[in-house]
């Protein structure tokens, strides 16, 4: 039997968007139950059964004698999970093919975008209902999801490992060109070989300062950027503070992993050493900050330092408070040779029993449109040349087509935890001067020790459970 839902829950569902796309913003009036009923020809009843079940989940207040009043801002805060089933009014063709999709972004800005577009995609593909688990605490939501969105960070903490997903290529069939004319392809993202993460947008940082302008020199990396600016502004001190130590050490050419092998690598010693030799002059010199080791508050940090104890700030596009207060100015981050890779990604599970209706969601975020309101909302840089090239970041397109690719997180979670755990602490160890010696020996040691020991307890783990 085609699967059709009851009067007053297809009613809910259309009240319910018009709350979460500002139709009636918080504290504002509904209109009356018999105003509602006439509106979308439906009996009184069924009005105040809908009502109910908004009450019911906190969405709208009822005042007696003075009627039903949002509660809309409810919705901009981060639930574990939310359902998109589209406008089936009245009829439905046949049973609905549920998604279960798990996302990394909880903020409420990010969230508001991504109610409208799983909204507008329920509408366009009435066969597809999606059950949607935002951030860490969908992770133990459901027992299995059919795809996941958000950066590799992300996925890899989702308990997810490559060979569980669908490799791209055997979908091509489903949405052939879904790449052409677009800045990051799949195969930019190859881990051991295996292609399965659909790029849908990137960050890259920006560089925040108060009135302190200047022109980016094509091929200077971060650090001839740091003393470039030393010798043109005429700074003692340039106070440059970076937004990733990690995406740092890959814009001056020192990745620590083979994306080939899957493997921690420290490739041509010389080099990193003189690197990071640079880098610890420009910390103990003040040129660059330290400010590890506590949790920050960014949005205060760059509103209330900058242009003070900092003059230089990275921070990442990904924000709506970037630049709204305070004076702020916004200038582009100097990549050198190489396009420190922080993709935003889709991912589809081999479980799933709906592969072609998850790739047909990627196929809607990569839609010009999504691309531009990606944008718009700070979600992120959008991956579509032609978008980009209509921004006041058009430069991207040029300077990026440009650069060698290279990835800053790796796609493994137990190689991802060994570089955040123990390769980023003891750089920021030997930058500060609180460590000497051969520092790149010790991490290689710590870092085998680490992932050594991480297997041993994997394995363990598993014979327990057969």
């Amino acid at each position: 039997m085609p699967s059709v839902k009851k009067k007053h829950q297809q009613l809910y569902d259309i009240l319910l968007h018009a709350l979460s796309v500002g139709t009636y913003p918080q504290g504002k009036k509904l209109p009356k139950m018999t105003e509602l009923a006439e509106q979308y020809s439906v009996s009184v009843n069924v009005v105040t059964r809908s009502v109910a079940l908004l009450k019911e989940r906190n969405l709208v207040s009822i005042k007696a004698g003075e009627g039903i009043f949002s509660n809309a801002d409810i919705l901009k805060k981060c639930t574990p999970s939310k359902k998109y089933s589209g406008e089936r009014v009245f009829s439905a063709l046949g049973k609905m093919k549920t998604l279960s999709v798990l996302i990394e972004d909880t903020e409420s800005w990010q969230v508001s975008f991504w109610n409208s577009f799983f909204d507008g995609f329920t509408r366009k593909n009435p066969d597809i209902e999606l059950n949607v688990f935002f951030g860490r605490k969908g992770l133990s939501n459901v027992e299995h999801h059919d795809m996941i969105i958000g950066g590799n960070h992300f996925i890899n903490i989702s308990g997810y490992g490559i060979d569980d997903f669908i490799p791209v290529a055997k979908l091509e069939l489903f949405a052939d060109g879904l790449y052409d004319n677009k800045i990051l392809h799949p195969h930019d993202l190859a881990w051991k070989n295996k292609t399965c993460l659909y790029p849908i947008a990137f960050q890259l940082p920006l560089v925040l300062h108060r009135g302190m302008g200047y022109d980016v020199t094509e091929g200077l990396n971060v650090i001839d950027f740091i003393d470039n600016l030393k010798k043109t502004k005429k700074l003692e001190q340039v106070r440059y503070k970076t937004w990733s130590l990690q995406n740092f050490m890959v814009n001056c050419g020192c990745c620590c992993f083979d994306s080939v092998t899957g493997e921690f690598k420290i490739d041509n010693r010389k080099k990193w050493q003189t690197v990071i030799d640079r880098i610890k002059s420009l910390y103990s010199g003040g040129d660059m900050l330290a400010l590890h080791g506590k949790p920050l508050d960014y949005n205060s940090l760059f509103k209330n330092e900058l242009g003070k104890g900092i003059y230089y700030m990275e921070y990442p596009y990904n924000n709506p408070d970037i630049t709204e207060k305070g004076n702020i100015d916004v200038s582009p981050y100097p990549m050198g040779d190489i396009f420190p890779l922080i993709p935003i990604c889709g991912c589809i599970l081999k479980k799933t029993r709906f592969p072609e209706e998850a790739q047909r969601l990627i196929s809607g975020l990569l839609e010009p449109g999504v691309q531009q309101e990606y944008m718009n909302c700070r979600i992120g840089f959008p991956v579509a040349v032609d978008i980009l090239e209509k921004s006041r970041f058009s430069y991207l397109v040029k300077q990026l087509s440009k650069l060698k690719k290279v990835q800053v997180v790796p796609f493994d979670q137990i190689l991802d935890d060994a570089v955040e755990t123990v390769f980023i602490w003891e750089l920021y160890y030997y930058f500060c001067g609180r460590i000497d010696g051969d520092v790149l020996s010790k991490v290689e040691k710590k870092i085998d020790y680490f992932i050594k020991n991480y297997r041993v307890k994997e394995k363990g783990s598993a014979n327990e459970n057969t």
